[in-house]
């Protein structure tokens, strides 16, 4: 009756509830007929006219599948004619006696709406991404009720767009339906957070006597098309400070000014000024084929490994781009590449080949003059001899008997002998940080300098006035393995 009360009926003694039926004092239940003599109550005390509305009901827990029927105590019991929220009747328990005519009133029983609360979930994103799917959450429910109870369920939205800029957008409920309860909205915030933006300095190279380039910068991250929002800089500083001398000088942009700053979280990256010798005292690039070594199953699956190294005879490093002033071609095929930066002094580098001619050509001004000089390996060029250049070729976690390591034109080091600071230089190849590098006596013992500093994007700048004259060794760990460096000191 209180799950149903459309199927209940209280007629004149008579009651079917959940197909169970009570018919003037006799009980149909499990096929079994439950008569006067069977003690539910007896014919004198239910009547027309005495108790005529009172409902008895039973079921299979009353009523057996055996021959016996043992029914429990009968008790009063007040029923109520719903459970959902609005205006119910109470409908007062039986009180069954054969001396008295009982009629029976209704009560009025009110069930008030409860507050059903609608939370919406806060939400972050960066700005420029799209919106992260909106969510919310229920408490109140009552009995066994679930949002399937809700007759419609609640619209979820949110001001903010992909190009809302940094900061906090409301995020509202509406339009939900439940008939049993009062819905109560709790909204949310979807905070917009500040997109990274990196600046990095171009790389520019120049010679000595040029006026300085236009610096430019490349940017990574910008959203919406923000680019063209720029209203100023960024600005560049050089260090060391530059008097246009040959060297290499760190490019450090900052200051860029944007229509809408606080949409991004900038972050500075340094670049590279080269500035090769030219004029008074330039000295051209000689590039070189020490021999070639013929391979038996390398894992390169190349034939033959060339032998290259160069020297640069002057003070100061030399930068030249891979293309038409530093080529490497074969008619053939190869593997690795030549380096851009000659450190002072020399260094070495090994191209694996297939036999075909391969010419390295480099130009680099001469004074005055730009002048070219090559250099070609075959598998006709002159061969490694035991215990030649092959014995002290660069090897990666090897110690070599030449000034610098050039492996693929990876690092360099200049002056070489020092007397009080070396510098150290590497290309965007490798990863390296100062707690990375060592210095090592002919022991193999460390030995402490005084300062390591990072010079540029690409190099740091060694103290080792403090150390006694001799031999030493500086090893790299680096994203591509140990690099071992000979050095004296004077």
């Amino acid at each position: 009756y209180q799950l149903d009360s459309a199927v209940a009926s209280i007629v004149n003694s008579k009651a079917v509830v959940n197909s169970k039926a009570v018919v003037n004092s006799k009980a149909v239940v499990n096929s079994k007929a439950v008569v006067n003599t069977t003690a539910i109550v007896n014919g004198s005390s239910v009547s027309e006219n005495s108790n005529s509305n009172v409902i008895v009901i039973i079921d299979e827990t009353d009523v057996g599948s055996g021959t016996s029927i043992q029914l429990s105590e009968l008790k009063p019991v007040n029923l109520i004619t719903g459970y959902t929220s609005g205006l119910h009747s109470i409908v007062p328990a039986a009180f069954i006696t054969e001396n008295f005519e009982v009629t029976y009133g209704l009560g009025k029983l009110n069930i008030a709406k409860p507050v059903l609360k609608i939370t919406a979930d806060n939400k972050q994103k960066v700005y420029g991404d799209v919106n992260p799917p909106l969510t919310f959450s229920y408490s109140g429910f009552k009995y066994l009720d679930d949002e399937n109870s809700l007759e419609t369920k609640p619209a979820i939205a949110t001001t903010a767009t992909i190009t809302s800029g940094k900061g906090s957008y409301p995020i509202t409920l509406s339009g939900a339906v439940a008939t049993n309860y009062t819905i109560s909205y709790v909204n949310g915030t979807l905070s917009v957070t500040a997109a990274p933006l990196t600046v990095k300095a171009d790389d520019k190279v120049i010679y000595k006597g040029d006026a300085l380039p236009a610096f430019t910068s490349t940017y990574t991250g910008f959203r919406n098309g923000d680019q063209s929002t720029i209203t100023g800089g960024p600005t560049y500083t050089l260090s060391p400070s530059c008097t246009g001398a040959a060297g290499i000088y760190s490019i450090t942009p900052s200051g860029l000014k944007l229509k809408y700053p606080n949409n991004y979280t900038i972050t500075y990256q340094p670049g590279t000024l080269y500035i090769n010798p030219k004029g008074n005292g330039a000295r051209k690039i000689k590039p070189k084929l020490d021999c070639i070594d013929v391979l038996t199953n390398h894992p390169s699956g190349f034939g033959y490994v060339a032998h290259f190294s160069y020297e640069n005879a002057n003070s100061t490093p030399v930068f030249v781009p891979r293309g038409t002033d530093n080529s490497l071609i074969s008619s053939g095929l190869f593997s690795g590449s030549q380096p851009e930066l000659f450190v002072p002094g020399g260094g070495k580098f090994d191209i694996y080949f297939d036999g075909n001619k391969l010419t390295w050509t480099v130009k680099t001004f001469e004074t005055n003059q730009k002048t070219s000089v090559a250099s070609e390996a075959s598998s006709t060029s002159s061969r490694c001899n035991s215990g030649s250049v092959t014995s002290s070729r660069v090897m990666q976690g090897e110690v070599v008997n030449s000034d610098v390591i050039q492996a693929q034109g990876v690092v360099g080091i200049y002056p070489n002998p020092v007397t009080s600071k070396v510098n150290v230089y590497f290309n965007n190849t490798i990863s390296i940080t100062g707690k990375e590098i060592k210095i090592l006596d002919v022991a193999g013992r460390i030995v402490q300098v005084r300062n390591i500093n990072r010079t540029e994007v690409r190099g740091f700048e060694m103290d080792m006035s403090g150390l006694i004259s001799g031999v030493y060794f500086i090893r790299l760990k680096t994203n591509e393995g140990f690099k071992t460096i000979k050095i004296i000191k004077q």
